[in-house]
């Protein structure tokens, strides 16, 4: 089925956010989207509310519309949350009954392995890869439909995270954890790999000082952790 023109340009300006094109704090008004993409106001006002329900703009009063800026609570809020959702699907994506779950595991072993640590790009297109496997192979809906809600915020930490090889030097170690657990099926240490995966890229994003790259100028780096 064609894409209507206002699903083609929310799906852009998702895009256009998550990637960072548009920066994070940048204001953008409706007449500003209406010349854009030459289309009327209200199906940019519609797109613009999905924008805001996926908790990538704000309205601001009456000044209009601006992109999320996330400061450090928003980002422990997050990983916390993930901790606990992609944990549980870690766990149960141990007994999984899909036949092509071994090949798959191991396919994704041998890519990771494969890859030049300086390759950033690479390794966060694999992980997200690894992520996604596992949600899907826990066959759990409600903790699928969980971990979507926050799925751009993710995107954009991602993407974030590139800019730093140290942290997706640990992000590889961390999902070979995961992948050698998933090989074993041992649901309980798949669960404590993941775990200890987020916790160590939300841990490396404070010490790095990632948080202005979201668009939090003031925010000062704790001297111990969170």
């Amino acid at each position: 089925m064609k894409m209507k023109k206002k699903d083609i340009v929310l799906e852009d300006l998702k895009k256009k956010i998550i990637t960072g094109e548009i920066a994070p704090g940048t204001w953008i008004t409706e007449r500003e989207i209406v010349e854009m993409y030459n289309m009327s106001r209200t199906p940019i006002r519609e797109i613009l509310w999905n924008l805001s329900t996926l908790n990538l703009i704000e309205v601001v009063g009456e000044r209009g519309y601006r992109i999320k800026k996330y400061n450090i609570e928003d980002i422990i809020e997050v990983f916390n949350a993930r901790k606990a959702i992609e944990g549980e699907c870690a766990r149960l994506a141990c007994i999984s009954s899909d036949l092509s779950y071994n090949d798959r595991v191991k396919e994704l072993k041998e890519l990771l392995i494969a890859t030049d640590i300086h390759d950033t790009s690479k390794l966060i297109e694999i992980g997200s890869q690894v992520h996604l496997f596992i949600q899907k192979q826990s066959n759990n809906q409600y903790l699928s439909e969980f971990n979507e809600r926050i799925y751009f915020l993710e995107s954009i930490i991602r993407n974030t995270t590139k800019s730093f090889q140290m942290i997706e030097e640990k992000s590889k170690e961390g999902h070979l954890e995961i992948l050698n657990a998933l090989e074993k099926r041992d649901g309980n240490l798949c669960c404590l790999a993941m775990r200890k995966h987020l916790q160590d890229t939300c841990v490396a994003m404070v010490k790095n000082n990632c948080i202005t790259l979201l668009g939090n100028d003031d925010f000062v780096a704790p001297e111990e952790g969170f």
